[in-house]
């Protein structure tokens, strides 16, 4: 996300894995596992969260705000 959008003071992500990218943060970042298997019931694909369904959006959404990753 900071290569693409600048967002945050450098691309590695808090949790030390990797990069900071869209896919890690909704798919694998170990720092926020319990919130997204808070928010979504089952493996939903990252595209789902992405493109999919206006409540898939809202799902990505709240997910995204109570991460507290700045955005």
């Amino acid at each position: 996300m900071f290569s693409k959008f600048h967002i945050g003071d450098t691309p590695v992500c808090h949790c030390g894995i990797t990069d900071m990218t869209v896919e890690h943060l909704l798919q694998h970042c170990p720092i926020h596992q319990k919130l997204r298997a808070e928010t979504w019931s089952a493996d939903t694909p990252v595209q789902e969260k992405i493109f999919g369904t206006l409540q898939s959006l809202r799902c990505t959404a709240d997910f995204i705000r109570s991460s507290g990753v700045p955005v």
